[in-house]
C-alpha cells in the first residue's frame, strides 16, 4: 500500500508540475476558466497528499515472529514509547499503541486500569476531533468543486 501511495503522490507532482508550465496567454477569454481549473486540481492534490500521507504511516511494522514484535514493544513489562518517538506518530499510531498496552496488559485480569482507559478515550477523542476536520474539510472542498463545476456549466451553456 506504501508504495501506490507513494506512486500516488509522485503522479500528483508531475501533474503539478505539467500545469504549472501550460501557457494562458492562448487564449484571453479562457484564461480565467482554466485559472480556475488549475487552483481545484491543486487544492484536490493537496488535500490528496496530504490524506495519503497521513493514512500511510506504518502503525506497527510486521516481524518475522511474535516473541521480536513483543521485545520491541516492551521493556520489562512498559511499552517503549519516548516523547520523541510520539512526536513522529499520527493519532492513528497513538490509538494502536493506547490499545494495544490495554488489551496486552490486561488479558489475565479482570479488571482494566482506570488511568489506560482515560488515557486511551483521551487519544480516541483527539483522533475523532481530526477526523472531524479531515470531513470538514473534504465537504468544503466538495462544496467548492460542485460550485466551479456549475459555474463552468454555465459558461458552456452560454
Amino acid at each position: 500500500m506504501n508504495k501506490e501511495i507513494v506512486q500516488f503522490v509522485a503522479s500528483l507532482k508531475q501533474m503539478d508540475q505539467k500545469y504549472e508550465a501550460f501557457p494562458l496567454d492562448l487564449d484571453n477569454h479562457l484564461a480565467p476558466m482554466v485559472r480556475v481549473f488549475r487552483e481545484a486540481s491543486m487544492i484536490t492534490s493537496s488535500i490528496f497528499q496530504s490524506l495519503s500521507s497521513f493514512l500511510s504511516t506504518p502503525i506497527l511494522k510486521p516481524r518475522p515472529s511474535r516473541w521480536s514484535l513483543v521485545s520491541i514493544l516492551f521493556h520489562k513489562g512498559v511499552l517503549v514509547c519516548d516523547n520523541n518517538q510520539r512526536k513522529g506518530m499520527n493519532e492513528l499510531e497513538t490509538v494502536d499503541i493506547a490499545i494495544s498496552n490495554m488489551v496486552v496488559h490486561n488479558s489475565g485480569e479482570d479488571f482494566v486500569d482506570a488511568q489506560k482507559v482515560q488515557s486511551t478515550q483521551r487519544r480516541l477523542e483527539v483522533l475523532d476531533s481530526s477526523i472531524e476536520g479531515i470531513e470538514n474539510g473534504l465537504e468544503g472542498l466538495f462544496r467548492v468543486l460542485i460550485h466551479i463545476r456549475v459555474s463552468l456549466l454555465n459558461i458552456l451553456s452560454c
